[in-house]
């Protein structure tokens, strides 16, 4: 027996170039440069009292600090109130967004063209049990 060792056949490998990657999507736009802060209408100290004070937190003896943030919107009013840092109380951090959002009033930011823009502002809220 002869055994005949044949040589595989040639093969040109031609390499195919891999699509291109789509291209990235746009990046979002910028938010607009703040040329005139946002001013409060009021007194700010005055938005949250004591009497704002959660029943159900002073039977509780719940106090802490709450650390709130919130959009002031282009009309000026206060919306998307949000806790930041709990003080350990819901109750005390709904009561913070909820006297904010009733009475905080604002002039609305302005960009460098004079045209009213949306901002945030933060607030720390410390809620003690007001001393009788």
């Amino acid at each position: 027996i002869q055994t005949v060792t044949t040589p595989p056949p040639a093969v040109n490998l031609t390499p195919i170039a891999a699509p291109p990657a789509p291209p990235a999507p746009p990046a979002p736009p910028a938010p607009p440069v703040v040329s005139k802060a946002a001013g409060a209408k009021g007194d700010p100290s005055a938005w949250i009292t004591n009497d704002d004070y959660p029943p159900s937190s002073l039977r509780n003896n719940e106090e802490g600090t709450s650390v709130i943030a919130w959009t002031i919107s282009t009309a000026g009013r206060v919306e998307n109130c949000r806790t930041t840092s709990s003080s350990g109380s819901s109750a005390l951090d709904r009561a913070a967004c909820a006297a904010i959002t009733r009475r905080g009033r604002y002039t609305p930011a302005q960009d460098a063209s004079g045209n009213p823009i949306a901002t945030t502002q933060t607030r720390r809220v410390v809620w003690k049990i007001p001393k009788e």
